[in-house]
C-alpha cells in the first residue's frame, strides 16, 4: 500500500512510511515518528499508512468472507509546511489515487461508506492531522500472502532470483523503484518479469518481490549487488 502511495505523481513531494503500532508508545511519539522519514525539501507534511483491520462480514457461513478497513493518516505542521498542499488535500488525494486499486484479482479497495471516508483527527496539538479511509472484501478461501524471494549474485553483477512458492511470478527493478506491477491497466511501472539470471552493475539496488494467483504479493526482498 506505501508502494502504491509512493506512485502517486499528485502528491510526489509528501514522503509516505507504514505504521508499526508497537513501536509507538505515545500520541507525541506518533506525531513526531511521521518527521522521522522526511528527506530534504520534505517539510510539513508527512503520511502513515496504519495497520489494517479486519472484520467477518459473512459469519454465519463456512468459509467467512472478510471485510479489512484500510487508514491512510496526514500529518500536517503549518509552522513548517513548505508545500501549497494541506493535511485535507492529501487526504483527499490519497483516497482518489487508492479508490478502485484492484490486487491481483484478489481485492478491490474503495472509499469508506460505512463511517467517514474522509475525517479530521484532534489527538495531536499544534497539527493538523486528516484520515483517509478505504475498505475492501477478501473472498473465501483467501490463501494469504506469496513466499517471499531468494536473491543470490557471483560476484561479477549476476544476478539470480528464486521462489519457494510453486508458480509465483518475480518481479524487480535496478533503478531504485519499487518492484510493483500495476495494480490497474494502464500505470507506468518499471518492474521487470523475472525470466532468468541477469547482470547489473557494481553497486546497483535490486527489489525483487513474488507474486502468487489468488494471494497477496511477498514482503519486498532487496540487496545492493557489490563486485568482488
Amino acid at each position: 500500500m506505501t508502494a502504491l502511495l509512493l506512485g502517486n505523481p499528485a502528491t510526489a513531494e509528501v514522503p509516505y512510511a507504514s505504521y508499526r503500532r508497537q513501536v509507538i508508545e505515545s500520541a507525541q511519539e506518533e506525531a513526531q515518528a511521521a518527521w522521522r522519514v522526511r528527506v530534504a525539501g520534505k517539510v510539513g507534511l508527512a503520511c502513515h499508512v496504519l495497520m489494517p483491520s479486519l472484520r467477518v462480514a459473512t459469519p454465519e457461513v463456512p468459509g467467512p468472507q472478510y471485510r479489512f478497513s484500510l487508514i491512510v493518516r496526514t500529518y500536517h505542521d503549518p509552522r513548517v509546511n513548505n508545500h501549497d498542499l494541506g493535511a485535507e488535500d492529501v487526504a483527499m488525494l490519497n483516497l482518489a489515487w487508492l479508490d478502485g486499486h484492484i490486487f491481483d484479482g484478489t481485492t478491490q479497495l474503495h472509499a469508506e461508506d460505512r463511517w467517514e471516508a474522509i475525517r479530521a483527527v484532534y489527538d495531536f496539538p499544534g497539527l493538523l492531522v486528516y484520515d483517509a479511509a478505504l475498505a475492501g472484501e477478501l473472498p473465501q478461501g483467501y490463501a494469504g500472502r506469496t513466499e517471499g524471494v531468494t536473491m543470490s549474485t557471483d560476484g561479477a553483477g549476476w544476478v539470480e532470483l528464486g521462489c519457494a512458492e510453486s508458480g509465483a511470478a518475480i518481479f524487480y527493478t535496478v533503478d531504485g523503484s519499487t518492484p510493483l506491477r500495476p495494480a490497474n491497466a494502464g500505470e507506468a511501472t518499471t518492474a521487470a518479469l523475472y525470466a532468468g539470471p541477469f547482470q547489473v552493475a557494481d553497486g546497483t539496488l535490486v527489489r525483487c518481490l513474488a507474486l502468487a494467483a489468488g494471494k497477496l504479493p511477498s514482503q519486498e526482498s532487496r540487496a545492493t549487488i557489490k563486485m568482488i
